[in-house]
């Protein structure tokens, strides 16, 4: 659930997403928050984007396929389809 969590305000965020965000908006450990993300960088649904100006930091950008199904949940949210 974390993890969908972490998709959907990565989706919604206006402003650049970063773990400790994700942590702070779900209220979570980071370490929690950095399982739920690496669960969808390895689904190919985000990617980490490193920092310019501070290396230690990364910021996360929806894949295509991430904006996808992103696309495909607001669009039908109590379809239940998504979920099979």
């Amino acid at each position: 659930m974390r993890s969908f969590a972490a998709l959907l305000i990565t989706h919604t965020s206006e402003q650049s997403t970063t773990t400790t965000s994700i942590a702070q908006a779900l209220n979570v450990p980071l370490g929690a928050s950095s399982f739920a993300i690496d669960r969808l960088v390895a689904e190919k649904l985000v990617k980490r984007v490193s920092d310019k100006a501070d290396r230690r930091v990364f910021h996360l950008r929806l894949t295509s396929s991430g904006r996808a199904l992103c696309r495909n949940l607001v669009k039908a949210p109590n379809s239940g389809s998504h979920f099979e």
